[in-house]
């Protein structure tokens, strides 16, 4: 725990998903929690994602499934079923931009657990489906595979960790926080005691090896989530590979010059939403985030490099205020 004095602000983290989590709380509120118990709480809340969903874990509830033969009921702690039933609306909502059946691609590629297949090595073909190849029954309270297809929850358990932090800090009556998980994230109330501005979140301009803000967004009682190639991505003589794949091609996106954030009252969904409409792009996942009725912003840089185009729709218009239609 760390305490800004200037600001007024305590900070809480600890490690997750490979990465840090991080909750900002004014100090003022502490009063009411007890702070060392507050902390273990929320280390314990991100913990239990890992353990059910990471790939990493070797005895994970996802490995376990995995694992599983085709047409074995497997049991499934009701969080992670949550989460893949909530993968799997978005899956069919999205047509299917996204799909957490994509593990085997994941892992080809290197970024799972996994070595990267070498370069030589032929591509993989679109992703094994998960639409349609899991029965999950609550009653039970397990999950069955109806074909072999290998789960990958990257795309959305991040986000998933927010909200449990979130409702760690809702359950200990704080209503003024900030809490994230590398670039998802949840905020509520105001950062300051008096005022409505909210809190201040900045947007990082995709640019591959610069660390500059593209926009601050003043937010609050939302969740937010950025997708994009410009952090993590390699070359690997087959051109740019990042390590978000198109489900229909079973490829990497190439393109590590654009970002989209997407706002949404569930950080988990928001980290979704993110993951599909950056795999449809800038100009399709545009038109879809409108249609949708989503509120998501997307930044591309200019061919130039020297500009950021910025696009939004819903809320995120007047978060970061456009440059286009």
């Amino acid at each position: 725990m760390s305490i800004d004095e200037d600001s007024g602000m305590v900070t809480l983290g600890g490690p997750t998903m490979g990465t840090r989590y991080s909750v900002t709380i004014p100090a003022a509120q502490l009063q009411r929690a007890d702070q060392a118990n507050l902390g273990a709480q929320l280390q314990a809340a991100v913990d239990l994602v890992d353990e059910q969903m990471s790939r990493w874990i070797e005895g994970s509830d996802l490995n376990r499934l995995n694992r599983a033969a085709v047409g074995a009921a497997v049991a499934v702690p009701q969080q992670m079923r949550a989460v893949l039933a909530a993968a799997l609306v978005i899956g069919r909502e999205s047509d299917g931009a996204f799909d957490v059946g994509v593990s085997g691609n994941v892992a080809f590629w290197g970024f799972g657990p996994e070595a990267a297949a070498p370069a030589w090595a032929p591509a993989p073909g679109p992703a094994k489906s998960a639409q349609g190849a899991l029965i999950m029954s609550a009653e039970a309270g397990t999950v069955t595979k109806l074909s072999p297809v290998q789960v990958d929850l990257c795309g959305i358990a991040k986000g998933y960790g927010v909200d449990l932090l979130a409702d760690v800090l809702e359950a200990a009556g704080l209503r003024r926080y900030m809490a994230s998980i590398d670039g998802e994230l949840r905020v509520s109330g105001n950062s300051q005691d008096s005022g409505n501005s909210g809190w201040a979140v900045g947007l990082e301009r995709p640019e591959p090896g610069i660390r500059q803000v593209e926009c601050v967004l003043h937010c609050t009682d939302l969740g937010l989530a950025t997708s994009g190639g410009y952090r993590r991505f390699r070359h690997d003589g087959r051109g740019h590979v990042t390590h978000t794949i198109d489900p229909d091609s079973g490829l990497p996106l190439s393109a590590i010059g654009s970002s989209v954030t997407v706002a949404h009252e569930s950080c988990a969904l928001a980290d979704a939403w993110a993951t599909a409409l950056m795999v449809m792009g800038p100009d399709r996942g545009m038109e879809f985030a409108r249609q949708k009725g989503l509120h998501a912003l997307f930044l591309t840089l200019d061919e130039d490099g020297k500009g950021t185009k910025r696009r939004g729709s819903g809320i995120m218009r007047q978060l970061c205020p456009p440059d286009g239609p």
